[in-house]
């Protein structure tokens, strides 16, 4: 019997009626009942299949309220059902959608939004630009915020408040977690208040702060605290000018504070702690400050000094001052430090007055004095011990600081309190191993809305310790952060790198033992059978069932196929899964993270996506027999880097060799830890072979001859249709201005190429060259570029190289037909990208610092016609940070466009980028219009200006009026219909 147009929530087996409620929705008609394994299925109608599942009663009572009928024997007659058939327990189900919108950005609209929800659901607030005078937005744990964009939902203070009001403040006093995200907080900018823009207090554990933008508050961007045990992760922000000079001794980004508890030790490398990572800092008179007993990790951010804060330490960790405590613990490692000041010295990078930590990794611009600065705080200098004074601090490997100020950029201001090899130590520490990174909560969705179910019947009782983590499956794609259980031994394992499902006893690379904390149940668990279909990752399994077949079966199926698993409700899923929708047959990718909502619903959590499948054909065949019990069938997405492993001997050229010629397309080669010299030998790989080392600065391979200029260390060969996969290495050039080495080739028209984690340092022609072939996409993440240039040579000297084959294709901005290069850093090369001969790229979200060496060109770089037939044919640069490290004048440009069309926006140049756009002709003379492949329809929006420096007056340098024309070929705009493609990028994930 079908119940159109109507939603049921009933308590089957009670006859007891929730709730009912008319949908115009044909796709949101289910009921929902809560099965074997609390599984949410989803129904449209009631017929024999469901006999087993309601009671009489209770399905007569739900169609009566829903205009089915009002007579129960007549309603079990219609079904197919008798009292018989009867629940053999009784459930109650309550459910609660994911989202509550407010209907606009103000802060009565705001407040009512928050004040609707239940815990478990996201607040989402409209683009728009809002005052909210002396209002606090007061949200407690458990209810998230979520805007539009850091530059699109923008939140302002307008009127005087107290330096404890906050524009928003989360109280996670209830337990629950804390979630912010794509929001911009802008302070009044007054030194007569002490505004701030986020508070968490109330003991936040697991919140997030992410994509947001705080800017002009006084006292501080977002504070955390004051309470013991708070840990989260902040990251992929932006602190700006969060400083007044007038007050001198406020104006930070992130302030956190303990709850005053004092552990007798601490132990570094853990998740018990306030996680900073990948954000930028400009104009904060501090980036961080912490005391009272504070736990942070500070890692992979940009931080810049400008005029107004130079005389100020950049991140201070706090000894005993005000507060019961200094600070606990910190950990400051693989940070950026640069100055943006057009006179004298920044004072310091890092200041340390207390507590136990690891400083490494660091790198410290030249005109900063000090990278780190050590003092006492709450004591005289020569008393020792201080109380919370610098016990146990270890230090290494960092770059920076100015004679005369520091000694290898660290001044003691007193070491007859901090004793060296006593309280700091010039060396790794010993057994220290930092956190995963990235923090694994930036991969996991925070808790959604509960559903709650209540069940009685068959019991039985469990008591002990519970973990919601899921069981490791063979085969099933993992991410970084992914935190399972393995069946076999009941302990639990995260993953450290992205794998195909490797075992997490054995690929010891891809997974470390994890310590859950895990809740104490005891109680009653009902049991039932029931004919039940379960789906949990791509493994589908059938239990309860009898089936008798017999006779001839024939299926061919022929098409396109992917093999891509369905899509199944309530699964979580994290941005970058790509599902088939089971009723429609369409393939969609997450965009965000999310705890299964509806592809074809939740259009902000998902985007259609097109699938590139192979074809196929089922075979005839004859069945007969009988089928009983339970049957699994699992199907699973095979990644580039699935198959087996070959492990070379060692890191040398021969070793190395020998291993990629053994192995089957499919195959892995991993290098071991080692620093090898390959002289002047080029490792060719076809497609298809993945190379893994043991991890930058591990497995390290040198160029250490002389080679011609079409010579790699590492060429892969594409032109056979396999993926090319690199991650995990150093590749070290020869660093000789006659020599034009080249580390890595993607040739032959490489396709979902990979990579990632690895760093390239002295070449003097280009790091990586992808090349010569239309069609080239892939993406290069998480890398370092370090130094590959030689000002010998001047012309040359390229981070990234991107050649096309010459071919001209139609401009497709915001797919996935490009080469991305997403996340990685560059420092010390002449164009950190290059391209042309139709090429296409996609440059975004990287930090790009330019030198004294190579201060005089281009950072950024989009070839018109030059050396090749054709010139660029599109890029798109967004949401990248400019820095510099120059000790004298300016770097001339952030980004150089000779040709070529895109969109260039969001990205951040300081003041000693003379430009942050020069848009130039090449190939024909300027008045010449149109130029051959030149500048015909670039998009230009909110990026620096830097007026200051007399060569532009909005951060663009046009240097040929005539044949590049305003409102013609260029627009200072956002493009229209233009969407940027998903980022992080799907192949990530994968």
């Amino acid at each position: 019997m079908e119940i159109p147009q109507c939603e049921i929530f009933l308590a089957a087996g009670k006859g007891t009626l929730l709730g009912c409620a008319h949908k115009k929705n044909l796709r949101e008609q289910r009921a929902l009942i809560n099965l074997h394994r609390k599984d949410l299925v989803n129904i449209s109608n009631f017929d024999t299949r469901w006999a087993q599942v309601c009671s009489a009663a209770g399905l007569a009572l739900t169609l009566t309220a829903c205009g089915g009928g009002s007579d129960p024997a007549a309603s079990a007659a219609r079904t197919g059902m008798g009292s018989s058939n009867a629940l053999t327990a009784s459930t109650t189900t309550t459910s609660t959608t994911s989202t509550v919108a407010a209907r606009s950005c103000s802060y009565t609209d705001v407040s009512a939004a928050v004040q609707s929800a239940v815990s478990g659901q996201t607040v989402t607030i409209p683009a728009g630009d809002c005052s909210w005078g002396a209002n606090q937005l007061a949200v407690p744990g458990g209810v998230y915020l979520q805007g539009a964009g850091a530059d699109s939902t923008i939140i302002r203070r307008s009127a005087n408040v107290t330096r404890g009001t906050y524009l928003i403040a989360y109280s996670c006093g209830n337990g629950k977690v804390a979630d912010v995200s794509r929001i911009g907080l802008v302070g009044m900018a007054n030194s007569t208040i002490q505004d701030a823009g986020l508070g968490l207090s109330g003991g936040c554990a697991d919140f997030k702060v992410s994509a947001s933008s705080f800017s002009n508050f006084t006292y501080a961007g977002v504070v955390v605290g004051d309470a013991p045990n708070q840990r989260g992760v902040i990251f992929q922000n932006k602190f700006t000018n969060n400083f007044a000079p007038a007050l001198g001794d406020l104006g930070f980004g992130i302030v956190v504070r303990g709850g005053g508890a004092w552990p007798s030790s601490v132990t570094l490398g853990t998740n018990n702690a306030v996680f900073v990572e990948d954000n930028s800092f400009v104009g904060n008179r501090q980036s961080v400050a912490s005391n009272n007993g504070a736990s942070f990790v500070f890692r992979h951010n940009t931080v810049g000094a400008t005029d107004a804060t130079k005389d100020y330490m950049m991140l201070n960790v706090d000894g005993l001052g005000t507060a019961t405590h200094g600070t606990r613990s910190y950990e400051i490692y693989e940070n950026a430090f640069a100055t943006t000041a057009t006179s004298g010295k920044t004072r310091t990078a890092m200041a340390i007055f207390g507590g136990d930590g690891v400083i490494f990794n660091n790198t410290s611009q030249a005109n900063i004095t000090r990278t780190v600065e050590m003092d006492v705080s709450g004591f005289k200098c020569g008393s020792y011990p201080g109380p919370d004074q610098i016990r146990s601090l270890y230090i290494w490997n960092n770059t920076g600081g100015t004679a005369g100020y520091s000694v290898n950029g660290i001044d003691n201001n007193c070491p007859t309190s901090i004793g060296a090899n006593r309280d700091v130590f010039l060396a790794q520490k010993t057994g220290y191993t930092p956190y995963t990174y990235p923090h694994p909560l930036r991969a996991t969705a925070s808790p959604g809305p509960v559903t709650s179910t209540t069940s009685t019947g068959t019991t039985s009782t469990t008591s002990g310790s519970t973990c919601s983590y899921p069981d490791w499956v063979w085969g099933k794609s993992y991410v970084t952060g992914n935190i399972v259980r393995y069946p076999d031994n009941g302990k639990y394992y995260i993953a450290t790198h992205d794998n195909p499902g490797w075992d997490p006893t054995i690929s010891t690379y891809f997974w470390s033992p994890y310590t859950a904390s895990c809740s104490t149940t005891s109680g009653t668990t009902s049991t039932t059978t029931d004919p039940t279909t379960t789906t949990s990752g791509s493994t589908t399994t059938t239990s309860g069932t009898t089936s008798t077949t017999s006779g001839t079966t024939t299926t061919t199926t022929s098409g396109s196929t992917c093999s891509y698993p369905d899509w199944v409700w309530g699964k979580s899923y994290v941005t970058g899964n790509i599902v088939r929708y089971p009723d429609n047959g369409k393939y969609y990718i997450a965009t965000h993270d999310n705890p299964g909502w509806d592809p074809t619903i939740s259009t902000y959590f998902w985007s259609p996506y097109t699938a590139s499948c192979s074809t196929s054909t089922t075979s005839t065949g004859t069945t007969s027999g009988t089928t009983s019990g339970t049957t699994t069938t699992t199907t699973s997405t095979t990644p580039i880097t699935s198959g087996p492993t070959v492990t070379a001997a060692s890191c040398q050229y021969t070793a190395v060799a020998s291993a990629v010629a053994n192995a089957a397309s499919g195959s892995t080669v991993v290098i071991p830890a080692g620093d090898c010299s390959w002289g002047s030998s080029q490792l060719s790989v076809p497609g298809g072979i993945a190379l893994r080392g043991a991890g930058q600065d591990k497995t390290i391979i040198r160029r250490t001859a002389a080679v011609s200029e079409n010579q790699y260390l590492v060429a892969y060969n594409c032109s056979n249709g396999g993926q090319a996969t690199f991650s995990g290495m150093t590749l070290v050039g020869y660093a000789t201005a006659s020599v034009w080495d080249k580390g890595l080739g993607l040739l032959g028209g490489c396709k979902d190429f990979r990579v990632t984690d690895s760093k390239f340092t002295k070449f003097t022609f280009a790091a990586v060259y992808v090349g010569d072939a239309p069609g080239q996409r892939g993406v290069i993440w998480k890398n370092n570029f370090v130094n590959n240039y030689t000002p010998a040579l001047a012309n040359l000297g390229y981070g990234v190289v991107v050649y096309g084959g010459g071919a001209w294709p139609n401009l497709d901005l915001g797919g996935p037909n490009a080469v991305f290069v997403e996340d990685n850093y560059f420092i010390g090369n002449r164009h950190n990208v290059a391209s042309n001969n139709g090429s296409v790229y996609v440059f975004r979200y990287n930090t790009v610092v330019g030198t004294d060496a190579a201060k005089d060109y281009a950072m950024t770089d989009a070839h018109g016609v030059s050396s090749s037939p054709r010139g660029s044919r599109s890029y798109e640069i967004y949401n990248n940070n400019y820095s510099t490290q120059i000790t004298s004048g300016l770097q001339r440009t952030a980004i150089g466009i000779r040709g070529g069309d895109g969109v260039i926006f969001n990205n951040t140049a300081p003041a000693t980028i003379s430009r942050t756009i020069e848009l130039m002709t090449e190939g024909f003379s300027c008045g010449t219009y149109p130029g051959p492949d030149q500048i015909r329809s670039v998009y230009i929006w909110n990026n620096s200006a830097n007026p200051s420096n007399g060569y532009t007056t909005n951060g663009i340098d046009n240097t040929c009026p005539s044949s590049i024309g305003l409102n013609r070929d260029y627009f200072l705009t956002p493009r229209p219909g233009y969407t940027p493609y998903t980022y992080p990028h799907p192949m990530r994930a994968q």
